[in-house]
């Protein structure tokens, strides 16, 4: 992880993914790379994608995430809540499908129950 100041702050700054819905075999392997390329970072560069996290998992270190260049795509997951309540811009460098730059869908759990809505107060 990189720090880049802007205006004399500095932002904690980690690379995006381009993997799209493609998802790793071992779903506990998908949390800790998920963690390990998001936790501390203010800026992505790049996409954020959040796909294929199941519901028991804690993403509280999304809540650093203040700034996406690329899209952000939330899918395929089963947990209740989505932490970006501190992201507060979504730039489209890159469009999800060439369409979207915040893309949201297929997220529910077993029991029926949907993702609450995302509050992204911020944006």
């Amino acid at each position: 992880m990189k720090t880049i100041s802007f205006s004399f702050i500095e932002h904690e700054v980690c690379t995006g993914t381009e993997n799209k819905l493609s998802t790793l075999s071992d779903l506990e392997q998908q949390y800790r790379t998920l963690r390990k390329y998001y936790e501390n970072c203010e800026v992505v560069m790049g996409n954020l994608e959040i796909t294929s996290i199941d519901r028991s998992r804690n993403l509280t270190f999304l809540r650093s995430i203040r700034e996406v260049t690329g899209y952000v795509l939330v899918a395929l997951n089963q947990f209740d809540h989505l932490p970006l309540e501190n992201l507060r811009i979504i730039r489209g460098t890159k469009l999800y499908e060439d369409r979207y730059s915040l893309a949201i869908f297929l997220n529910y759990r077993r029991d029926g129950n949907f993702l609450a809505p995302a509050h992204l107060w911020a944006l």
